[in-house]
Formats: structure tokens, C-alpha cells, sequence
């Protein structure tokens, strides 16, 4: 459920920040600038005063979104948690473990991958359920391929908030 994803994770930086300072890192993909568009209008309909800004992971050099953190933007929500973790390794490559130089930063990714593989880093994530997820795709090829539905289906699957448990 992106909608609902996107909305749980600007009111979770909404709430834990008293700066209305976000960056959306996203990269060029269509679902990205879905979820960035959610987001920002999530946010925008909780506070006039939002500053939000897009990274695009694809094309910027890292060094901009750097720039974003030490002026000030705390607040980041990611396209996807893999994508999270390059930039974070990425960060942690201009500042030495870049989330104790600034502790008030804040991420969330998307897909709760901290919660289903283990040894990586603890994150903020919207998470979605995975056996759910397998067992409902599964479905919905099963049943086209035996010709049971052949109509496009649009499936929502929940989703919850997994905040981090501090190193």
C-alpha cells in the first residue's frame, strides 16, 4: 500500500521533528515519483510551512544531498530501503558514520528489509509483509495462467511502520 506507506512515514518525520526540513531520496522510476508525490502531499496537507526537496539518487553527486543534511534537512524518507543503505554507505564516506555527526538525522526507507535479512543495519522502514506479499503474487499468476482471472487486478497489501531499534 504506497499510499498508505508514504503517509505513515511524512507523519512519522512529521512528528519526530520540530524542523519542517524533508528530503525524498528517490531515483528514475515511475513508482518512485509516485511515492515522492505522495509523500510531499502528505506532508504539504499537515503544515503550510514544509521545505521539501528531491534527491534523485540516479543522477546527483552525493555531495548534494550532504549539503541538504548540514543545512539543516533531518528528515529523510527513501524510495526503498536498498537504496537507503548505498546512500547511507555513500554518506558515511564524506562524514565517518554520518548519523552520529548529525544524531538528530532521521531516515525511513520503504520495504522493512532490516526485519527479514539479518546483519543489516537497523532502519526506519515502512515494512511490508513478505510472506503475504509471495503468497498473493503467487495467486495472481497461478490464476491467470490457469485462465481463472484474466482481468488486471489491483491488489493493496498492508503495510506498518518498523522504527529502529538504536544501535
Amino acid at each position: 500500500d504506497n499510499e498508505m506507506g508514504c503517509s505513515m512515514a511524512a507523519r512519522y518525520l512529521h512528528n519526530f521533528h520540530s524542523n519542517n526540513k524533508y528530503v525524498y531520496v528517490g531515483v528514475k522510476y515511475f513508482l518512485s515519483d509516485a511515492r515522492y508525490a505522495l509523500f510531499r502531499d502528505e506532508l504539504s496537507s499537515l503544515s503550510d510551512e514544509c521545505e521539501i526537496n528531491f534527491f534523485n539518487a540516479d543522477e546527483e553527486d552525493i555531495r548534494v544531498l550532504y549539503a541538504y543534511i548540514s543545512g539543516g534537512c533531518r528528515n529523510l524518507f527513501f524510495y526503498n530501503d536498498m537504496l537507503a543503505y548505498e546512500v547511507l554507505a555513500k554518506l558515511d564516506k564524506i562524514a565517518l558514520n554520518i548519523r552520529r555527526i548529525f544524531p538528530d538525522l532521521h531516515l525511513v526507507g520503504f520495504d522493512g528489509l532490516c526485519e527479514y535479512v539479518d546483519g543489516l543495519k537497523q532502519i526506519s522502514t515502512v515494512k511490508i509483509d513478505f510472506p503475504e506479499f509471495v503468497e498473493t503474487t503467487y495467486t495472481v499468476i497461478h490464476n491467470r495462467l490457469e485462465g481463472i482471472a484474466t482481468d488486471t487486478q489491483q491488489i493493496v497489501l498492508p503495510v506498518t511502520l518498523h522504527q529502529r531499534k538504536k544501535d
